[in-house]
């Protein structure tokens, strides 16, 4: 109920950069929220302001970005990659964990390997994969996140990659 249905706070454990995303019902309040914004931003060093409209019943913290004050991205490290995170886009809460995890299932991976990676996200897993196999392809519902892997292998400079946005079962 209301006009502010969730607060979203994200902070990069490896850069420090900072994204607020405020997900409201509707735009009715649009006055209100833009003088919090601007005195948030005075207050405290956000790279990233978010305002979403999510106006389904459903329980999202994601919806269409309505605005955007600073940056549209934060970026996270893992395992010797850079990561770009947009407001919509999911990525792993604890990289550290993460890390040992992802080691873990790398640890096999040889060089003449192609690597299917099911539900990739923004490449979190798919690219330091992709330093050790001759190929790695993605795999993601998410069409957000698969344009974010794809600007992320850029970044990245990894060129044997490919990912595709689509349901797992249907694009197998």
């Amino acid at each position: 109920e209301g006009f502010l249905r969730y607060l979203v706070y994200r902070e990069s454990k490896t850069t420090g950069e900072k994204m607020l995303n405020f997900v409201s019902y509707n735009m009715d309040e649009e006055f209100q929220l833009q003088e919090v914004i601007r005195a948030l931003r005075e207050k405290i060093d956000l790279q990233s302001i978010n305002w979403l409209l999510q106006d389904s019943l459903s329980d999202h913290s994601h919806g269409q970005v309505i605005r955007t004050w600073g940056e549209p991205t934060i970026k996270e490290r893992l395992l010797n990659c850079s990561f770009l995170i947009e407001p919509n886009t999911f990525f792993q809460v604890n990289p550290a964990l993460a890390e040992k995890v992802f080691e873990e299932a790398l640890a096999g991976i040889k060089p003449e390997d192609r690597v299917l990676d099911l539900f990739c996200g923004v490449g979190a897993l798919s690219l330091p994969a992709a330093r050790k196999a001759k190929v790695v392809y993605g795999i993601e519902l998410d069409e957000d996140s698969a344009r974010l892997a794809r600007r992320n292998a850029e970044l990245n400079e990894v060129k044997n990659t490919t990912f595709l946005a689509g349901d797992v079962r249907k694009r197998i």
